[in-house]
């Protein structure tokens, strides 16, 4: 009988398979970060990897490789795609793809915005008239700076004084506003109560901080007084009824 030889260890694998394409997380000036699962199939042998390519934002295709030293980390889920602020603005194609020994699969392409959310507006709203039924308030200047997107939504608030809690006007909920004023009737304001203001702005990635506040006191100029009358007269001094 003859002597046996030293084992060698063979994988019997294809090309991992099932891998979906990256998700959108969240943006900042500089990057945008992406994250994966875990591949559905992985061919019969152990993942070695994952890359994340994009185009340049106006191409379409997806062949610029993103941070390729990180290829080699077969548990990488998430990457920052480092970005420029002069890519604010431009929607960027993404797609991903899976190693292992025999190879690799890629995903589907994806497109995503990038862009930041609006900075705070620049001005708290302006009353433009009030009295003790009424308050009219405009908000014409909404943000120095949009984050790269359209401004979709303009969302106004009040408070009563003292009760601590803002009411929404509208601009919330669809459908969304792009009203620049607002004028609150006497069902939302009573007289003589000081009423706060405030807003803020919504782009495809999300909504602003809220603006500075300005307040008003729901009231009436006072009426015209009647003529003062002569009362009493000497060669000192005159005395009238107010």
């Amino acid at each position: 009988m003859g002597v046996e030889s030293d084992f060698v260890k063979v994988w019997a694998c294809v090309v991992p398979s099932g891998m979906d394409a990256p998700s959108y997380v969240s943006t900042t000036s500089t990057s945008l970060l992406v994250k994966w699962p875990e591949v559905r199939n992985v061919g019969g042998c152990p993942i070695t990897g994952y890359s994340v390519y994009r185009d340049d934002g106006t191409s379409g295709s997806a062949t610029i490789e993103v941070d390729a030293a990180k290829k080699t980390i077969p548990t990488l889920r998430s990457l920052a795609v480092p970005l420029s602020s002069s890519d604010s603005g431009k929607k960027f194609t993404f797609n991903l793809r899976v190693y292992n020994r025999e190879g690799f699969t890629q995903s589907v392409d994806v497109t995503y915005l990038f862009a930041t959310i609006p900075s705070k507006p620049s001005s708290a709203p302006t009353v433009t008239s009030y009295s003790s039924a009424h308050v009219q308030v405009s908000y014409l200047n909404p943000t120095a700076n949009t984050g790269g997107s359209t401004i979709l939504s303009l969302h106004l608030q009040y408070m009563r004084a003292y009760s601590g809690h803002w009411f929404d006007a509208v601009g919330l909920t669809p459908p969304s506003s792009l009203a620049s004023q607002y004028y609150f009737n006497s069902s939302k304001i009573a007289k003589g109560i000081r009423y706060s203001f405030r807003y803020r702005v919504y782009n495809a990635i999300g909504w602003s901080d809220f603006s500075e506040t300005s307040s008003v006191i729901a009231s009436d100029v006072p009426s015209k007084p009647p003529a003062p009358t002569m009362a009493t007269a000497t060669s000192a001094a005159i005395k009238i009824n107010l």
